[in-house]
């Protein structure tokens, strides 16, 4: 069975923002904080490293 063709990829052409660059790079690349902040976001990140690091028993 022979592949279909692909469309033309987006990047191929030029991008077209119907925004300043400035003012869309800045929406693209915002981020929406986590429900329970950061602060608690970031101690699970740590707790979840720490439990991959630990050593597991054997036996």
């Amino acid at each position: 069975m022979k592949p279909k063709p692909r469309p033309a990829a987006a990047q191929d052409g030029p991008l077209k923002v119907d925004r300043p660059f400035d003012d869309a790079i800045t929406r693209a690349l915002s981020v929406k904080p986590p429900a329970g902040g950061w602060a608690a976001y970031e101690a699970k990140l740590k707790a979840d490293k720490a439990k991959a690091e630990k050593p597991k028993k054997t036996g």
